[in-house]
């Protein structure tokens, strides 16, 4: 890329941000002293979202390795007290954290299970409107 554009390729990622297209970011370029074809301009964009990509990249790095550091001393924190289902439950978010297990669904995890129960009774009989849970008279067992 020519080193006179690399100045707008840093004008172009607020622009990009801000969710412009890249006909507009050409016009608002031009205002401000760009005489390049439109071709240039996608190149200067397309460097212009490697820089943003390349930026977010290490944000995210930072982040996870703070997240771990606090979940480590957190981890820490717990077993210092004798606290081991807290410092269980933060090893195991440390472990999510790092992709080494899935992540755990929590409180909704029956929520496949009862959508299922509520297509089969719809299924048996489709005037049942509500949840059929296992109390429910609508429920097949009962």
């Amino acid at each position: 890329m020519n080193p006179a554009h690399e100045n707008f390729v840093e004008q172009a990622i607020p622009l990009i941000i801000s969710g412009a297209a890249v006909p507009d970011i050409w016009r608002k370029m031009a205002e401000n002293g760009f005489s390049g074809s439109l071709r240039t301009m996608e190149r200067i964009v397309a460097k212009a979202m490697k820089v943003i990509i390349k930026a977010q990249e290490k944000k995210r790095e930072f982040i996870t390795a703070r997240a771990t550091a606090r979940h480590e001393l957190l981890f820490s924190l717990a077993l210092s007290k004798g606290d081991i289902k807290t410092a269980l439950a933060v090893e195991r978010s440390l472990l999510e954290l790092a992709g080494v297990i899935g992540v755990h669904a929590g409180a909704g995890d029956d929520e496949p299970e009862k959508v299922r129960r509520i297509v089969f009774v719809r299924a048996v009989d489709p005037r049942v409107t509500t949840d059929p849970s296992p109390s429910s008279p609508a429920d097949p067992a009962h």
